[in-house]
């Protein structure tokens, strides 16, 4: 099969210009964009489908995850 390119991906969180939490850290998002080529990958974090390509600012609980890009008749795209 064919790979996945993934184009671009931007994760930022919420703060405030002098680099202060926005938010206590319970209640923080981080936002997730993400672009591939073929675009229709569906993106996981941690094994849970969380949309497709492309996607812009899917805000989750900022943390590590592994990240999966998979698309029926593609090489899925890994990486933690």
């Amino acid at each position: 099969p064919s790979r996945i390119f993934l184009i671009a991906a931007v994760v930022r969180h919420d703060v405030i210009p002098n680099g202060r939490d926005i938010q206590p850290q319970a209640e923080r998002k981080a936002f997730l964009d993400l672009e591939s080529t073929p675009p229709g990958a569906e993106i996981y974090l941690d094994e849970t489908l969380v949309g497709q390509t492309p996607l812009k600012g899917s805000g989750f609980t900022p943390g590590t995850y592994r990240l999966i890009l998979r698309k029926s008749g593609y090489q899925p795209w890994e990486r933690s």
